[in-house]
């Protein structure tokens, strides 16, 4: 008894955090509607990758080597969306969310450019939009040093003087903007297809 009344206490405490980062934390709407959100921040992500790391966001979207351009939409819909659950090994994801709950919502830029920034290399030798997925995916899923992962995402190069008052600016900017517009007939079921193929979002 003692135990299962311990674990529904767990499991209770569990809810009602993620019911406080979903509703206080997180960019308000990110999983509603049609992910219009979601959208806005991809495009804030995408163009902080094209200021950040030019040649790696030069690279996936080259027409001769990737015929798909291979943008963040595709990849990195389910960090947002997930806060990187399943992305990254647990442990790993616990202190992203640590910091989440603790910074705020920019950090989810922070660890996407930390992420991007740490698999550059490999990335840059991929040949396709399938072997970078994969490329991605294996590499996240081997990030178990979460300290080293924090300090990139909060001291490197990539990630340097990255503020709440930049992210707002960029998203009022990509909410009158192109993506939101581009990707306005997406569903969730569309993302999840995105993410999980590979494939261009329709």
């Amino acid at each position: 008894f003692d135990t299962a009344t311990a674990s529904a206490a767990a499991e209770r405490r569990v809810f009602f955090l993620l019911g406080a980062i979903v509703e206080d934390v997180l960019p308000p709407g990110l999983h509603g509607g049609q992910l219009i959100c979601a959208q806005v921040e991809l495009g804030v992500l995408d163009s902080l990758i094209a200021s950040r790391l030019r040649k790696l966001h030069a690279h996936l979207c080259a027409p001769k080597a990737f015929p798909t351009a291979l943008t963040c939409h595709i990849f990195a819909a389910e960090w947002f969306l997930g806060c990187f659950a399943g992305v990254l090994p647990a442990e790993t994801t616990c202190r992203v969310i640590d910091t989440l709950v603790s910074e705020g919502a920019k950090v989810l830029h922070r660890f996407s450019l930390a992420v991007l920034s740490d698999l550059e290399h490999t990335l840059l030798s991929c040949k396709d939009a399938s072997s970078a997925l994969a490329a991605l995916r294996a590499g996240t899923a081997a990030m178990h040093d979460r300290e080293a992962l924090v300090r990139r995402a909060f001291n490197g190069r990539v990630c340097w003087k990255l503020s709440g008052a930049q992210l707002e600016a960029m998203r009022a900017k990509h909410k009158l903007g192109p993506a939101a517009a581009t990707y306005l007939n997406f569903t969730p079921t569309d993302v999840e297809m995105a993410v999980r193929v590979g494939a261009a979002p329709p």
